[in-house]
């Protein structure tokens, strides 16, 4: 059996110098990344973009996390599709909510930023 690894990955963050740090992490960690700054946008390009793992940071405008989420969990094509969702230290209050709407995984972003990022996904994967 062929052990198919991380390709492609999906950022959800609105800040856009935290979005284009998490692109470079992952960029040269190896993997393709692809960064939209809103959960609306995330969903209109699954299709075409075809993550294997999603990356959500929880603080998006108007709670706009966790709709994502339970939208990505609601359809039987994204039941199954890994996410890590994450946030700054000041929000580990999240955590639960994130795994009850459906993340993966959670990490509380320290000094390390998207480098964590990183390596929650190859931990996950």
């Amino acid at each position: 059996m062929e052990s198919r690894a991380v390709k492609k990955v999906l950022i959800v963050e609105p800040d856009l110098a935290a979005g284009m740090a998490c692109f470079r992490a992952f960029a040269v960690a190896g993997f393709h990344a692809e960064h939209v700054a809103s959960g609306i946008k995330a969903l209109s390009i699954l299709d075409r973009v075809r993550p294997d793992v999603i990356v959500v940071n929880l603080l998006l405008r108007d709670n706009q996390a966790f709709a994502f989420l339970e939208n990505l969990r609601s359809h039987p094509r994204t039941k199954t599709l890994p996410v890590v969702a994450f946030a700054r230290g000041n929000a580990t209050h999240l955590v639960g909510k994130a795994h009850a709407a459906g993340a993966n995984d959670y990490v509380v972003l320290g000094a390390r930023g998207a480098d964590e990022l990183v390596s929650a996904i190859k931990r996950l994967m």
